[in-house]
């Protein structure tokens, strides 16, 4: 009969390196994972906006002044959006697209809203630095509805 080797502390030796392995895996799933949730409430942030300008008296959609002012509550509704999660967006662009905006004609058919953030990665801003460039990464809400008025 063979002597059987001491096999104490291999469990130990194990875990280590499944929790180094765990530890390593860690801070990307968290980083891609934070991103996705900031993307979804941009995203909402211009449904929201989207909603509330296909609703704009067609007034407000053919007159310059009133053109402007849909743009700034659509502004505030989309900063709002992501305020209500805990998410300031600080949007200060907001592109809508249309086949007949501003210009003293009939009311549009199409709109298109388009919202872009700069987002800085407040939790892993070390490590994120060392992955990118910029710690800073760019994420846009685009969304197209008919005009409902």
């Amino acid at each position: 009969m063979k002597p059987r080797r001491d096999q104490r502390g291999v469990v130990a030796i194990e875990m280590a390196f499944i929790v180094l392995f765990i530890v390593l895996m860690l801070p990307p799933v968290l980083f891609f994972g934070q991103m996705y949730w900031r993307y979804n409430v941009l995203q909402q942030a211009a449904s929201n906006a989207a909603r509330y300008l296909a609703a704009a008296p067609p007034v407000e959609m053919t007159d310059v002044t009133g053109y402007t002012a849909a743009l700034a509550t659509a502004r505030t509704i989309a900063n709002g959006a992501g305020t209500a999660v805990g998410l300031p967006l600080n949007i200060s662009s907001l592109i809508l697209s249309c086949d007949s905006c501003s210009d003293n004609t009939a009311p549009p058919t199409l709109l298109g809203v388009k919202l872009k953030v700069k987002v800085v990665d407040d939790v892993f801003y070390d490590i994120s630095s060392a992955w990118l460039v910029s710690p800073a990464v760019y994420i846009s809400g685009d969304l197209q509805v008919p005009y409902a008025n």
